[in-house]
Formats: structure tokens, C-alpha cells, sequence
């Protein structure tokens, strides 16, 4: 049976990590151990993870100081004990009972155990209360280069290999945009990225999120969500990934990849090079909305 290792950041999240963890627990054809790091909650949180792992040997908890989401993942994976495979998870979904199982399945079928491996999949969103709203329909791209300007991986959909954690481990890296965007990066330039077009997790939407979906005929919420997104260069992984991939990662890129990444790194040195980013289709979003939005960004220099 395979092991695998839940990697769960919690912070003020009394009201659904009951749920959560119930789903974690329920999960068929998999030895689980839980690792959760607290970032700070000052509600219940940590008592009711205290109550779990009094009934469960296979849960353990680190408290530490508020760092934010992508820090808090990122102390995940350095303090992660050996595990075949490895999940990231929010503390507010629900898991279905073969979301993992499905997942391995999937990387098995079409890589071996050596071959740094990411898999991530549609997820079906929902209400506070669990009710259906639609089924995310994410965009995929053939182009390697889509992951520098854009991220369509949700880091709770997301498993991946031993191979691939110990890339992500070569450098202690803090200095990303979010943990799902960073691992996406690596996984396209030194492994492998499987998507799924299905859904097994129930995606909650409610008042407390931090990044969420809006529904496809929302046309209010759906222009107000891409001016927001614009303003908050935080949630893309642009210039500040291109930055780290070169530092740390930058000798092991082949000369192709190395160039794309440099074009992003000094765009900013004089107009030119803007303009050359401008121009450069090699460096594209998922879609053309999308990639609209990232060549506004380009011009306003804000990447």
C-alpha cells in the first residue's frame, strides 16, 4: 500500500476543518500520515486538531508563527517525514474517498517512481454548506513556458512523488508567490505535470477565502475578480519565480528554458527589454484573456 504524506496549513479554521480532516481519514487503498503546521490561528483550531490526534497516531501538528500560505507550505515540505507520495490540502474542503487513490493511479500509469511526478485535477465547487455551484473547467496548455505567466494548478488537487520533493528540496526557497505556482514551475522544467479532468474534492467557497472561484454567468464578480487579480501581483507567478527558478535552479535549465526565464528576470532594465517581452509568444497564459491581462502587466511593469 502506498504511503502517503497529507501536507495541511491551517489558520482560523474552526468552522470546516472538522470536515477536512473526517475526508483525510476516509481515504481508501492508502497509508496516510498527516502533517499540519498551525500559522498562528487564534480561534479553536489548534483544540480540535489536539482532539484528532489524541484518537489518531497517524496525525501530528506544528504550531508556528503567521508566515502566510506559501511559507507555511513550504516548512511543509522541508520537515515532511519519507512517504512515497505526497498531497497538499486547505483546511476547508471536503476530500472524496478515492481522490488519492485516483491521483497515484494516474502518476503510475504513465511514469515510473524515478520521475519527478506532479498531478493535479478539476475540482467541483460548492457552497458553505457543501451545495454545488459547478465543476471548475481549467485551462491547459502544451506550452512549457505557460506555468511562468500563469499558475492552473490548485494546490489542494495537488499530489506528487518522492522524486519530485526531493528537486523541490534542493533549495530552501521562501521568496515565491505561492506554494502550488512554485511546485508547478519545478515540475514543468525538471519532471513531469499529469492533469485530470476530474473532479474529487469539493471545493468550498465562503466569506473567508483566500484565493476562490466565481461562477462562469457571474459577469459582476467575474470583471471585479480580474481587476483584483491585476492589482494583487502576489497570486501570480511571474517576475518574482522567474527570479528564484534563475537563482537556484539556473544552471540546471537547459539554453532555451534559460533564455525564456532571463527575458522575464530583466525585463525591467531598459524598454527595450520590455518590449521584447512584449512581443515573445513563446511566453504565453492559458488563454487569451489571460494572456491579455499578463501583457497589461508587461506594459505597466508590474509582472
Amino acid at each position: 500500500m502506498d504511503k502517503v504524506c497529507i501536507l495541511l496549513s491551517t489558520f482560523n479554521g474552526e468552522s470546516y476543518i472538522n470536515e477536512q480532516l473526517d475526508s483525510i481519514l476516509r481515504q481508501t487503498d492508502v497509508e496516510l500520515q498527516i502533517i499540519i503546521r498551525d500559522d498562528g490561528s487564534n480561534d479553536r483550531t489548534v483544540d480540535i486538531i489536539t482532539h484528532y490526534i489524541k484518537a489518531y497516531q497517524n496525525i501530528k501538528l506544528y504550531a508556528g508563527e503567521n508566515s502566510g500560505p506559501a511559507r507555511s507550505f513550504m516548512e511543509l515540505i522541508r520537515i515532511a517525514p519519507y512517504a512515497d507520495y505526497y498531497a497538499f490540502c486547505d483546511q476547508d474542503d471536503v476530500w472524496m474517498e478515492k481522490k488519492l487513490r485516483n491521483a497515484i493511479l494516474a502518476i503510475k500509469e504513465k511514469y515510473s517512481t524515478d520521475v519527478p511526478v506532479l498531478y493535479h485535477s478539476n475540482l467541483m465547487v460548492v457552497d458553505a454548506a457543501l451545495n454545488p455551484i459547478m465543476k471548475s473547467n481549467k485551462k491547459t496548455s502544451k506550452n512549457r513556458y505557460a506555468c511562468l505567466v500563469d499558475n492552473n494548478v490548485t494546490g489542494c488537487t495537488a499530489v506528487f512523488n518522492r522524486s519530485l520533493i526531493q528537486v523541490i528540496r534542493k533549495y530552501d526557497m521562501d521568496n515565491i508567490t505561492m506554494h502550488d505556482a512554485w511546485i508547478n514551475i519545478i515540475a514543468t522544467f525538471f519532471g513531469k505535470v499529469v492533469f485530470d479532468r476530474n473532479a474529487y474534492i469539493f471545493y468550498r467557497q465562503h466569506e473567508k477565502n483566500v484565493i476562490g472561484i466565481h461562477e462562469r454567468n457571474d459577469l459582476k464578480k467575474n470583471i471585479s475578480s480580474g481587476i483584483s487579480r491585476i492589482k494583487r501581483t502576489e497570486l501570480q507567478p511571474r517576475l518574482k519565480n522567474a527570479n528564484a527558478l534563475y537563482e537556484a535552479y539556473g544552471d540546471l535549465l537547459n539554453q532555451e528554458d534559460l533564455k525564456q526565464v532571463t527575458m522575464i528576470v530583466n525585463y525591467k532594465r531598459s524598454l527595450a527589454d520590455r518590449i521584447k517581452l512584449l512581443l515573445n509568444y513563446k511566453i504565453r497564459s492559458f488563454s487569451i484573456e489571460r494572456d491579455i491581462r499578463y501583457r497589461l502587466l508587461i506594459l505597466a511593469g508590474e509582472i
